[in-house]
């Protein structure tokens, strides 16, 4: 069975570099157009990697929950938990227009690199704290202005199934000074693949999505709140 799974996350990677390689094709023409329109370009790649995933490695991905306020006209910040890979794309198309908080290194990566300098994403060094709260005081505001959602990872870094971080309120003080919705999501997208695993193995990813909570003066409180909303249906959902 490893000896399976093994093959098939080893042809799932050839063909999602040769994929990558023919999206990074449309890359010069996107720095000319509109910066939402250019999202849907790009992104168009992550409609293949959801299928891909699907027929090559069995992982199937669907959204549950308050899908309606998707498509609400308010501002929102959506705070998720982080497990690896697999919810840093999906998100991202799911909410198109969106930016996604993300550490810096990421764009220094061949290509995936490209793409994230390109799709108006919020990159910070997480070595350097005051500097990354700054850069997303900076850059969130704006985005949100422009009609574009946030999808913020609360943890800072990545977590193992089941293994909830402690929520940073960066993320809850943007959404007091931009006066946005927060809408809380939970995922099991690490039990497939997690974090940096070169085994992806087959199964169901979810993301729940729960009703969106206002903003409020106090980060900590609403924070904390997110959190345990996210425990317990993380626990209610994945049997954890």
């Amino acid at each position: 069975m490893q000896l399976i799974i093994y093959l098939r996350s080893l042809i799932f990677y050839i063909v999602l570099v040769i994929s990558l390689i023919i999206i990074s094709l449309t890359f010069p023409a996107c720095i000319f157009i509109d910066k939402k329109f250019r999202q849907k370009i790009i992104l168009s790649w992550v409609a293949f990697f959801r299928f891909w995933i699907k027929i090559c490695c069995g992982v199937k991905i669907k959204f549950e929950g308050n899908l309606e306020q998707i498509n609400s006209a308010e501002k929102k910040i959506y705070f998720s938990n982080h497990q690896g890979f697999i919810e840093t794309l999906v998100l991202y198309e799911k909410f198109i227009p969106a930016a996604t908080v993300l550490k810096d290194v990421l764009l220094h990566w061949p290509i995936i690199g490209w793409a994230l300098r390109l799709l108006s994403s919020i990159p910070i060094n997480r070595g350097r704290g005051s500097d990354a709260i700054k850069q997303i005081f900076s850059q969130g505001p704006e985005l949100l202005e422009q009609g574009f959602s946030i999808v913020y990872y609360p943890e800072g870094t990545r977590r193992k199934p089941g293994d909830l971080g402690i929520y940073k309120k960066t993320g809850a003080q943007l959404a007091f000074k931009t006066n946005s919705k927060i809408v809380p999501i939970v995922n099991n997208a690490g039990e497939c693949w997690y974090g940096g695993d070169f085994l992806i193995n087959p199964g169901e990813v979810i993301f729940f999505l729960g009703e969106a909570i206002d903003p409020s003066k106090n980060s900590k409180e609403v924070t904390e709140k997110v959190r345990n909303w996210s425990k317990e249906k993380y626990d209610e959902l994945f049997g954890v």
